[in-house]
C-alpha cells in the first residue's frame, strides 16, 4: 500500500513539473515570434504605428494600445536567448530596444507625436546591429 502511494504521488508530481515547465515555454515567445509581431509585414507593430504616427490626426487610443505591446515585446525580447552570438552583446542590444519601446509607449501616452515619433525612429535604426550579431 505505501508503494503505492508513492508511485501516485510521484505520477502526481511528475504532471505537475511538465505542466509547470509547458506553461512558462508558452508564456515567453520566442525571438521570431516577438520580431514577427513587431516589425514584419504591413501588419506589423511597426508598420502601423508608423502610419498612424505620420499625420496631423493621430488616432493615440490605437498608438497607445500598439505602443504598450511593443513595449511589452521589447520586455520579453530581454530574456529571449538568441541562438547566435555573445550574451553581453544581446543584453545590451536588447536592453536598449526595450527602452526606446518604453519610451515610445510612454510617449504615446502623454500624446507626444514627436518623441512618440523620435522613439520609433531609434527602435528602427537597431535592427542591422542587432541582426549583424544575433540573426542566424
Amino acid at each position: 500500500m505505501t508503494q503505492i502511494v508513492r508511485i501516485a504521488s510521484a505520477i502526481a508530481l511528475t504532471v505537475v513539473l511538465v505542466a509547470t515547465a509547458t506553461s512558462s515555454a508558452a508564456d515567453d515567445p520566442s525571438i521570431k515570434e516577438i520580431m514577427t509581431k513587431a516589425h514584419k509585414g504591413a501588419d506589423s507593430l511597426k508598420s502601423k504605428l508608423e502610419k498612424e504616427l505620420k499625420g496631423k490626426e493621430v488616432a493615440w487610443a490605437d498608438v497607445q494600445k500598439e505602443a504598450k505591446e511593443l513595449n511589452t515585446l521589447g520586455e520579453q525580447l530581454v530574456k529571449a536567448k538568441p541562438s547566435k552570438g555573445e550574451m553581453t552583446s544581446w543584453e545590451k542590444l536588447a536592453k536598449a530596444y526595450s527602452a526606446d519601446a518604453k519610451a515610445l509607449s510612454e510617449a504615446a501616452d502623454k500624446k507626444e507625436q514627436k518623441d512618440a515619433v523620435a522613439a520609433l525612429k531609434k527602435i528602427n535604426a537597431s535592427c542591422g546591429a542587432c541582426h549583424k550579431a544575433h540573426k542566424g
